[in-house]
């Protein structure tokens, strides 16, 4: 699936929104989608 994107910002965070039906959002809720943009914490 396709139905989600991810951002990298000029201050180096990255946020992502979308479908998130396998968890491609990295928020710890697979199978729920938001609309929102939500900060992805790296490693």
């Amino acid at each position: 699936m396709s139905d989600s994107t991810c951002a990298l910002l000029t201050n180096g965070k990255v946020y992502c929104w979308g479908a998130n039906y396998y968890g491609q959002i990295g928020n710890g809720k697979a199978r729920m989608p938001t609309l929102v943009p939500e900060e992805v914490v790296l490693p």
